[in-house]
């Protein structure tokens, strides 16, 4: 008997040897790794077939082997039980106690490895890069091995092309962005509209301006508490600058972030704040952005959090839209250099403290200007401030505003 398991072990372990080494045709996978890799973290990424290959193998591994072990334990207490002899049946329930503690172990390899990790790293940002590598290999998928063309491994993957080509021409919109070259000069784009992409798991949307000045401006729009989720399309809920683009066609000569956050995500979170950074330093150098002309707006719980965005990263922006703001610091002193313009509902009880914000804002030397709307409450707020064509004396609209600040 001890034999016939022998040989079934081995008959097993070959079977996984041969699955593995032949898993997907690899040679096909493995021709294209010079230029497809996934990120994980590291400064050049892991070749596409790896995360793949592990994947297979952990799969089998976690759930055939402990189906093996178990298996061939109750077929032995079966036989020792209907053998009668209490010797053997005591023998037999031991080793298969002993078998299912060993299954419970390689099944909870994975959490014990994360706790263990959480336990050990001290920064947020350590254990996220740990768990999306680790994730990456043992389960792999596009949302948790996010594609990287570059091999950067910063885990910021886009679908746009960028070519070399002075005029910015935007190609097929499936491929990865693979070169970070730009050519001073105005610019036109001969295919502009909406990219879609991934940041750690989660989606954004950027906004190609048909045309666009030589310094290229960027507007990062934090969405409110309604467009959180997994769907993309969650961004139209406000009725803003999304649905404009999407449903209305309309069209605005700056390029426009629009990335998402989960469900239960908070735009502030320290592991979000460095998430989001890091996709805005990635779009920014993708498309030659000035970086003197990068504007953040926020809706709603976006207001409320994008000061932190500006608190954390002095000297990075150059304006700020806060439209719905319920956030009030009596000591705003990192609004000192960055304009910001705050806009209220009278209706939008949501916005109340608004007044109060831009003239503590004022009050430390800022630049904060105020506005109110009448009979506005919190639903499409957003879409009342960018259809707005009489913003103030000044300026026509809140785009004209924000592409006329210049950081510092």
């Amino acid at each position: 008997m001890r034999e016939k398991k022998r040989i079934i072990k081995v008959i097993y372990f070959i079977i996984l040897g041969v699955i593995l080494f032949n898993f997907n045709k690899l040679s096909v996978l493995a021709k294209e790794t010079d230029i497809s890799y996934v990120k994980c973290g590291t400064a050049r990424g892991i070749p596409k077939p790896v995360p793949q290959i592990t994947t297979l193998a952990y799969t089998l591994l976690v759930v055939g082997t402990p189906i093996i072990l178990v298996a061939f334990s109750i077929i032995t207490l079966i036989k020792a039980i209907s053998s009668n002899k209490e010797e053997e049946i005591s023998k037999a329930k031991g080793k298969l106690l002993r078998k299912l503690v060993i299954a419970a172990l390689i099944f909870l390899t994975y959490p014990i490895v994360r706790f263990a990790v959480n336990r050990i790293a001290v920064k947020d940002s350590d254990k996220s890069s740990f768990g999306s590598c680790l994730n990456c290999f043992l389960f792999y998928s596009s949302s948790n091995c996010p594609y990287d063309s570059k091999g950067s491994g910063n885990e910021v993957t886009s679908n746009t092309t960028i070519p070399d080509d002075p005029t910015r021409s935007r190609g097929d919109s499936n491929i990865v962005s693979n070169s970070t070259k730009y050519t001073p000069g105005s610019v036109t784009n001969n295919n502009p509209g909406l990219v879609k992409g991934t940041y750690h798991g989660k989606n954004y949307a950027l906004y190609i301006p048909e045309t666009v000045e030589k310094d290229k401006p960027l507007i990062v729009f934090l969405h409110g508490t309604g467009e959180r989720g997994l769907s993309i399309n969650s961004l139209a809920n406000d009725g803003g600058l999304y649905k404009h683009i999407t449903q209305d066609n309309a069209k605005y000569n700056t390029y426009i972030l629009m990335p998402q956050i989960s469900q239960n995500d908070l735009w502030y979170n320290q592991n979000i704040m460095t998430q989001v950074k890091e996709l805005i330093d990635q779009v920014v150098e993708e498309n030659g952005i000035d970086k003197n002309r990068i504007s953040i707006w926020g809706f709603s719980l976006g207001a409320n959090e994008a000061p932190f965005y500006v608190k954390a990263y002095p000297d990075y922006f150059a304006s700020s839209v806060l439209i719905s703001c319920a956030y009030n610091d009596t000591n705003p002193t990192y609004y000192k250099n960055v304009p910001v313009y705050i806009f209220q509902g009278i209706g939008d009880t949501h916005g109340n403290p608004g007044s109060a914000y831009a003239a503590n804002i004022n009050k430390i030397g800022g630049n904060a200007t105020l506005k109110k709307y009448p009979n506005q409450g919190h639903p499409n707020f957003v879409k009342r401030v960018i259809e707005d064509t009489q913003l103030d004396s000044n300026y026509s609209t809140i785009f004209e505003w924000t592409l006329a600040q210049r950081k510092k």
